[in-house]
């Protein structure tokens, strides 16, 4: 069985990252060349580019990680490209490149979808620069740049004009982001339905305006550690992007139950984490318990708002039928009687209660 080629069209090496050589790759890439779709080397750092470069003899290739293998260079990224013309997806993430490795990406990779660049250091603006001049990376629908804070407002127009199918954007780890880089994204990337801005926390309330005005088909919004946002754009965003399912806003001090009220006629929300949002209480939890939403929830993460208590978890009990996790952590105002009302839940999160901890039966 072990002999039958058709059986290898994945291989995952990570879980051997350690024990995998130069040698295992060229051998693996080589005799399995015709059948191989997936390949993953994550952090498989004693593989270099004299074995990585076998890798463009397997021309169904369509899904390939290198993330953390430090020798990644423009020969290697430009026999891979020459070979793998169906290559789809592509994690280069935490990788140590330059602007050439850029510039081999936006001349072959004419048919790529997924490109991350999460943790790369290594290339400036000038790489960028093929990202809206080159011939590939224009059918990218997700992309990651979490983490390269060296790239500059320019360089985030030149990667907006470049990708404007883009439907995922991660944009993680930017501390020193402004709002004019969001708002190039929004401007020519229309159909982006999952952002993620998390630590990007010197965004203020201008650029939440952007996305409001900007990106009706959102789907997914991801927002943690920013403490300049409040709720009068939170609420904008609620009603600027009606299709919301999953909305994470984490750790932003300033945003309070205005900010909900947006989200009191959403009909889709099926996940929703407010946790470390200490100005929240009941009265804004309302809003979406209470709106056509409520039914719908399927996680609930209220940790650390200090002000909820019991009034919310009569409303979940009574509106949301189809809640399996709601977490309540370091909830001071949930009594027995409340918890009593959340037997519904299939998963809940009670711990570190200061007033009462209580377990659900079986």
């Amino acid at each position: 069985m072990v002999q039958d080629r058709s059986l290898w069209t994945q291989i995952d090496l990570q879980q051997i990252k350690d024990r995998t050589t130069d040698r295992l790759v060229a051998n693996l890439a080589h005799k399995f060349r015709s059948f191989l779709c997936n390949l993953n080397l994550r952090d498989c750092v004693r593989v270099t580019s004299s074995s990585l470069r076998y890798i463009g003899e397997c021309r169904n290739l369509q899904e390939l990680s290198l993330s953390g293998i430090k020798q990644i260079n423009a020969d290697v990224v430009n026999d891979i490209g020459l070979g793998c013309k169906n290559l789809l997806y592509l994690n280069i993430a935490k990788c140590n490149f330059d602007d050439g490795v850029l510039r081999v990406l936006a001349r072959h990779y004419v048919n790529i979808q997924y490109l991350s660049l999460a943790g790369c250091t290594g290339f400036s603006t000038a790489g960028v620069y093929y990202f809206m001049v080159g011939q590939g990376l224009h059918k990218l629908s997700h992309l990651d740049i979490s983490g390269c804070s060296q790239i500059t407002h320019e360089g985030m127009r030149y990667i907006a004009r470049g990708c404007p199918l883009l439907h995922s954007l991660a944009l993680n780890k930017l501390a020193r982001m402004k709002d004019e880089s969001l708002y190039f994204f929004t401007k020519y990337c229309p159909n982006l339905k999952a952002l993620h801005l998390r630590h990007a926390s010197s965004l203020t309330d201008t650029a939440f305006m952007y996305i409001a005005e900007n990106l009706p088909r959102l789907k997914t919004l991801c927002v943690e550690g920013n403490h300049n946002i409040t709720g009068a754009s939170i609420k904008m965003v609620g009603r600027g992007c009606p299709d919301l399912v999953h909305l994470f806003i984490i750790d932003c001090i300033q945003m309070c139950d205005t900010g909900l009220k947006g989200f009191s006629g959403t009909r889709g929300l099926r996940v929703v984490n407010l946790g470390d949002c200490i100005r929240i209480s009941d009265h804004g939890v309302r809003n979406i318990v209470d709106g056509p939403s409520g039914p719908q929830i399927r996680e609930l993460n209220l940790t650390n708002c200090l002000r909820v208590g019991d009034t919310t978890l009569f409303r979940i009990a009574q509106r949301c039928q189809s809640l399996a996790y709601v977490s309540f952590c370091y909830s001071e105002f949930v009594t027995d009687a409340g918890l009593s009302c959340s037997v519904t839940c299939r998963l809940l999160d009670l711990s570190t209660f200061q007033v009462v901890l209580w377990v659900m039966p079986g």
